[in-house]
C-alpha cells in the first residue's frame, strides 16, 4: 500500500515491481494484501513500469497449524512462524493472470512484464516445495493471451531470484525511461 502511495506522489521516474504477491492475497483471501489499488497507480499516472511475478505462485496464509484442509492438501511450506505459503494451482494461476493483464492493459505509460521461465518464488524453483511448472505455464499462456500489444512481454530463461533475471528486468526499465544501459563496469544510474 505504501509503494502505491509513493508512486501516486510521483516519487519515482519509473517503477520496477518485482514482487507482486499481494495480488494473490487479494484474489484468494490471503493475509498479506495491499488493497485494491495494487498494480494500478503507475499505469494510471503514465509512469513507466516493469512488472514481474514475484510470489504470484503462492498465497500467504497464517501459521502452519492454522491451515484448513484444502490448503493442507496443496503444496505448501512454513515461510516463517507467521506465514505459510500455499501453492496456487493452474486454474488459480489463470485467474491471477487475468487480474494482472486487466491492470496492465489500463496503463497509460510504457509498460512491460518480465517473466522468468524457471519459477516465480524461492520455493518455486525446481526441487522447491511449491515447484509446479504446469501452473506457471498456465499463468504465462493466459497472460500473453490477454495482454494488449502495447504491454511488452519479455521472457527470461532464469528463475526470478537469479542475477540474470534481475539484470534483464533492470535493463528493460532503463529502456522504458530512456536511460542508457550501463556496461559491466559502470554503475547503474540512480
Amino acid at each position: 500500500a505504501a509503494f502505491e502511495e509513493w508512486i501516486g506522489q510521483r516519487m519515482f521516474r519509473g517503477v520496477l515491481d518485482l514482487t507482486t504477491s499481494e495480488l494473490t492475497s487479494e484474489i484468494f483471501g490471503g493475509i498479506a494484501t495491499a488493497g485494491p489499488e495494487r498494480l494500478t497507480t503507475a499505469g494510471r499516472l503514465g509512469i513507466p513500469q516493469v512488472v514481474c511475478p514475484g510470489g504470484l505462485d503462492i498465497v500467504s496464509r497464517g501459521p502452519l497449524a492454522g491451515l484448513d484442509a484444502a490448503d493442507r492438501a496443496r503444496p505448501h511450506y512454513a515461510h516463517s512462524p507467521t506465514f505459510t505459503h500455499v501453492r496456487i494451482d493452474a486454474a488459480g494461476m489463470r485467474a491471477v493472470a487475468r487480474v494482472v493483464a486487466e491492470r496492465l492493459n489500463a496503463a497509460k505509460g510504457p509498460t512491460a512484464f518480465v517473466l522468468p521461465r524457471h519459477g516465480f518464488s524461492a520455493e518455486g524453483r525446481p526441487g522447491g516445495a511449491v515447484h509446479d511448472p504446469d501452473a506457471d505455464d498456465a499463468f504465462r499462456a493466459e497472460l500473453i493471451n490477454r495482454l494488449v500489444p502495447a504491454v511488452r512481454t519479455v521472457e527470461v530463461d532464469a528463475h526470478i531470484n537469479d542475477p540474470d533475471f534481475a539484470r534483464r528486468a533492470c535493463a528493460v526499465l532503463l529502456e522504458l525511461i530512456g536511460e542508457p544501459i550501463p556496461g559491466p563496469n559502470q554503475a547503474t544510474p540512480t
